[in-house]
């Protein structure tokens, strides 16, 4: 075998305890998986394939990633999900070429400060760690199109995230969020808001600023009211307002074009709300 003429090498799921040694030969790979393994280490070779464009070390044993990580010039994706790692090494920050991070269900107790400097990065999956603050530093993050960091610890969306202009999906679910940023409006592309199982018991005029909302998920919150500019919601395809305390829908409710999914289930709404919405929009999947 030529080892200078293989581009993309698969070992995923091959019960690995160590990468071997071999791997480090193939000079010129753009992707390598090792996903699925019981690697604990990822050894500090990995910095002499410099060629990656795509590593793969998610669903391993992993708690921490080498320094040599750094030397990955030309890496856009790197998937290191469902692993044990608590930190990350100082050189992460040179990855200026990174596209996309996939770091889900670690045991991250902050946004590591090597993230910030990734200026380039259009996708964050970052759920499933510890996080309890986004840090002011995340304003760097100014191509970000996608910033998933449901299942963690805030407790608020900061005004400083609403200078990320450029996301269209944002997801907060399964977080202890009792605060909406006055500014979130300023998010005039995002098109998917996840909030759900939060501690809202309000909303804030902005939210109904966010004109390109397509998807919006309220449910499991403490919300008594919807406000009446929900209507100005004009691209909303999708509501969920399930299991909160609603006593009553604003007129706002009756004002869509684009709506296709309404859940309303788990509310003190009145009897004939569904009928109500059915005669409005009877082709609507509406849940009660």
């Amino acid at each position: 075998m030529d080892v200078d003429s293989v581009y993309s090498l698969d070992l995923s799921k091959q019960n690995l305890i160590s990468v071997p040694r071999e791997v480090f030969k193939f000079r010129n790979l753009r992707k390598l998986r090792l996903a699925k393994n019981q690697l604990t280490s990822i050894p500090n070779e990995i910095g002499k394939l410099d060629s990656l464009e795509l590593l793969d070390v998610s669903y391993n044993e992993l708690t921490q990633l080498p320094a040599s990580i750094g030397k990955l010039s030309r890496l856009q994706l790197l998937e290191a999900g469902r692993n044990a790692i608590t930190a990350i090494p100082k050189e992460f920050a040179q990855l200026q070429s990174l596209r996309k991070l996939r770091i889900e269900r670690n045991q991250l107790a902050g946004i590591p400060e090597p993230f910030l400097e990734l200026a380039n990065l259009e996708e964050l999956a970052i759920l499933s760690n510890q996080i309890r603050s986004l840090p002011a530093g995340i304003t760097n993050w100014k191509k970000l199109e996608e910033l998933n960091i449901s299942q963690n610890e805030l407790t608020e969306v900061p005004d400083h995230l609403c200078q990320l202009t450029m996301l269209q999906y944002l997801d907060f679910d399964h977080n202890k969020i009792k605060k909406l940023s006055l500014e979130i409006g300023k998010l005039k592309n995002l098109q998917w808001l996840f909030l759900g199982t939060n501690q809202l018991d309000s909303l804030p005029p902005a939210v109904f600023e966010l004109v390109a909302l397509q998807r919006l998920d309220l449910s499991h919150n403490h919300l008594k009211t919807l406000p009446n500019d929900i209507d100005k919601l004009v691209d909303l395809r999708v509501l969920y307002v399930n299991n909160n305390q609603l006593t009553g829908l604003p007129a706002g409710v009756f004002g869509w074009k684009a709506i296709e999914r309404i859940n309303l289930r788990g509310n003190y709404l009145p009897d004939g709300t569904k009928e109500r919405l059915k005669q409005v929009y009877p082709k609507v999947n509406i849940t009660m």
